[in-house]
């Protein structure tokens, strides 16, 4: 009975609204990603989605809520939306004759608003790039997040936004960006579990063998200019290889981890993996160091800035602790990776 009841008084989906899809800056483009890694509609004739009830914690498909209207979204017009997004960001990289795409990503538990502001937070730090000259592709992804009928601590969906965060970056994501803008470099900016985003998006993750994943294709991002990854509190551990990351990637490539031994979201997973899933990646030093050997010989293709005294998992302390110093040096070692120091 109490865990029905917890299980109730769960988070609200994350949904962005079309209207807020389509209020985009003009160097940017916004997408959204269902918990089956399915992406929004492009079609302007689509109904508006509700935004699902607050206080239960169940599966959001926006093919069966858009169904319920009467709309059909199925896998034909699913092509057409990312083929469409695909155009609208390569059509605005080559109008702004831009030289980075930028990919940004926000973590579990953020509401569309509170990842829209982070967004702006980083846009505003990316100003000490000066050769910078993006276009941005912001991702929003359904993990659900802290509602008013939330549980002081939402860690009972959070093994289910495990979940949905890798098919947003394996189904829904990486197909997106298979028909990116050819000749740009990329820069992926994450934090917390919009790192699960971004790395399913490069290579696939392990999963538990009853999830089911939906049909995906294979990334193509060994053809890439460059790529560099910046995860700050990455809230990932074991199910992404980075071995498999690399692997995927073009030899002009970098990750980078905003690092924090006291970040308490992330040390849940020291207790114990098995109950609050391993978020040992940027929390952990063994973690850490199994995975520089894994990946780095005579380079430091995978890197770190290490945050001192710093005993929170907010990204704006991460952007801005010690006066940004830790996050400007990933930063600087991305630019250097993707030519634009």
């Amino acid at each position: 009975m109490l865990y029905r009841l917890f299980t109730f008084m769960a988070g609200v989906h994350n949904v962005p609204s079309a209207t807020h899809l389509k209020a985009a800056p003009q160097d940017t483009v916004r997408v959204a990603f269902d918990q089956n890694g399915v992406i929004y509609p492009s079609n302007p004739d689509a109904p508006p989605i509700r935004q699902p009830r607050i206080g239960s914690n169940y599966a959001f498909s926006i093919s069966h809520e858009l169904g319920r209207v009467g709309y059909s979204y199925g896998p034909t017009d699913i092509d057409e939306s990312l083929a469409f997004f695909a155009k609208t960001l390569n059509d605005k990289a080559e109008r702004r004759s831009a030289n980075c795409l930028v990919v940004l990503i926000h973590g579990y538990n953020n509401s569309v608003k509170a990842a829209s502001a982070n967004y702006e937070c980083i846009r505003k730090k990316l100003q000490a790039l000066p050769r910078l000259q993006p276009v941005y592709l912001e991702v929003f992804w359904d993990g659900l997040h802290r509602g008013p009928l939330t549980v002081p601590a939402p860690l009972l969906y959070w093994f289910d936004a495990l979940t949905y965060s890798n098919l947003a970056g394996q189904v829904g994501l990486r197909s997106l960006l298979n028909g990116r803008p050819p000749n740009l470099p990329i820069l992926f900016l994450t934090h917390s579990r919009g790192a699960g985003v971004a790395l399913s998006c490069v290579a696939d993750p392990l999963y538990d063998a009853r999830i089911q994943v939906g049909e995906y294709e294979a990334p193509n991002f060994r053809s890439a200019k460059g790529v560099a990854l910046i995860c700050l509190a990455p809230a990932v551990g074991n199910g992404h290889p980075p071995s498999r990351v690399r692997s995927s990637l073009p030899l002009n490539s970098s990750l980078g981890i905003g690092f924090n031994t006291r970040d308490p979201a992330l040390q849940k997973s020291i207790i114990n993996e098995r109950y609050f899933g391993d978020t040992s990646f940027g929390t952990n030093e063994i973690a850490f160091q199994e995975a520089v050997g894994q990946v780095n010989s005579s380079d430091d293709w995978l890197h770190r800035s290490i945050y001192e005294d710093y005993p929170k998992h907010d990204l704006m302390g991460y952007l801005e602790h010690e006066g940004g110093q830790p996050f400007l040096a990933l930063l600087g070692r991305a630019a250097a990776t993707l030519g634009l120091a």
